[in-house]
């Protein structure tokens, strides 16, 4: 099918027919000949080119922080017969106007990979996908689907907080060795936990309220008891 670029060429080209039918212009009959014979090879060589991709998505890490620098890998696989045309891979990803990059023509059996950078400054769910593969002309005024691959979903977590310097208090064993003491900054075990802003989900009975007043924002204990083995 024809791109935006190529829709754009043809209509032009039909308008330069018309004006040069009506005004006589032979200069615009030959622009009109010469952009509708573009759109026209251009399709052929498109429909011309049988081969299809196999692309692989790979997250890079698989967990992702805030502000952690993150990217996807594209790893792009042609099975069969290769294709002198290049390969364009539009791959959506949520918060952004997209990804749109360009493969190099591929060789029987070749492999290429590709990356990108995606967006980490928010916590939350990104969704990137579900990416197409098209081969396109040279000229970019058609292309044809030769590829796709469906939308993969990451969560963004939050940083965790790291806890301030913790003090020994007494009072209070493990269980299964009695040699373990809870920790905690003053005098409560829940501070010794560690800490991390809330998430909507979260259970609202593992907010910390002393440090949810004292930051502004609401945190939230990690682990509901952290030991610490004593050397006698």
């Amino acid at each position: 099918m024809l791109t935006r670029a190529g829709w754009g060429v043809a209509v032009a080209s039909a308008l330069a027919l018309g004006a040069g039918r009506l005004f006589g212009v032979v200069e615009l009959y030959v622009a009109a000949t010469a952009g509708l014979a573009a759109c026209v090879l251009a399709l052929v060589a498109v429909a011309a080119s049988r081969t299809e991709v196999d692309v692989a998505r790979r997250m890079v890490p698989a967990r992702m922080t805030v502000g952690q620098r993150g990217h996807v890998d594209l790893d792009v696989h042609q099975p069969g017969r290769g294709t002198w045309l290049p390969l364009r891979l539009v791959d959506p990803v949520a918060g952004t106007l997209g990804v749109h990059l360009t493969v190099a023509p591929l060789g029987p059996g070749q492999h290429r990979v590709v990356a990108y950078r995606v967006p980490t400054a928010t916590r939350g769910l990104l969704s990137v996908g579900p990416l197409r593969a098209e081969v396109v002309d040279p000229f970019g005024l058609a292309r044809r689907r030769v590829g796709s691959l469906p939308r993969t979903d990451v969560i963004v977590l939050p940083r965790a907080i790291e806890p301030g310097p913790a003090t020994r208090i007494g009072g209070w064993r493990e269980p299964s060795t009695g040699h373990a003491d809870l920790l905690s900054p003053t005098t409560t075990p829940a501070e010794a936990a560690t800490l991390r802003p809330y998430v909507i989900g979260d259970d609202l009975r593992r907010v910390h309220w002393p440090s949810s007043a004292h930051s502004g924002d609401l945190q939230v204990r990690n682990d509901d008891q952290q030991w610490l083995s004593l050397i006698h």
